[in-house]
């Protein structure tokens, strides 16, 4: 079995009034990204189960024990705010036909730590995970290498995931990434889903 990992799709991150949405300004498609992975969501068969990593907080941040780096800019902004539109899945996932598993919100940047991700890998027998999202670099790395620590199959669906500018995503794809995970396309997902 097969799981197809959304990290930060956000409204914080993908609206252009998202708290996050300059973090990626640099990024030139983040429109296609979005676009290429509704389609690919929606291109998938049964043997996918797609699950989304939303990060969230209260609204004290009391997860956050003198934050610095990335969560302190989160902190600061006052992004990803539980009950907020910020925090808010974007609005094209809801549109899917589709079921999506939503893990427990995560405090930190890896997608296992604090959430229910494991468990829901193990009951559906998942041994290839494949990641899509926002930040290359963090979140994407972070899980990346949890996972494969786990035993799982790492792929990184290199057009559809996000740094915060063309050069550490294109640095993370060719030199970091693949030391833990394949790199693959969204249309070679496509073209492997039966195998």
């Amino acid at each position: 079995m097969n799981c197809l990992l959304l990290i930060g799709f956000q409204n914080d991150y993908f609206s252009k009034t998202g708290k996050m949405h300059s973090f990626l300004k640099n990024r030139k498609d983040i429109e296609l990204l979005k676009t290429q992975t509704l389609a690919l969501i929606k291109a998938l068969n049964d043997k996918f189960i797609v699950v989304t990593a939303p990060i969230g907080f209260d609204k004290t941040y009391s997860d956050l024990d003198e934050p610095y780096g990335i969560l302190k800019t989160i902190n600061d902004q006052k992004a990803f705010l539980e009950g907020t539109n910020g925090f808010e899945l974007i609005p094209e996932l809801k549109e899917i036909s589709k079921p999506i598993v939503k893990l427990k919100t995560r405090r930190t940047l890896n997608a296992f730590q604090h959430t229910d991700f494991y468990d829901i890998l193990q009951k559906n027998g998942v041994n290839n995970l494949y990641l899509t999202g926002i930040f290359t670099s963090l979140c994407i790395d972070s899980t990346a290498r949890t996972a494969y620590e786990l035993g799982f199959n790492v792929h990184i669906i290199k057009d559809l995931i996000a740094g915060q500018n063309d050069f550490e995503n294109d640095y993370y794809i060719q030199n970091i990434l693949p030391l833990y995970s394949y790199i693959t396309t969204a249309q070679d997902v496509l073209e492997n889903q039966n195998t």
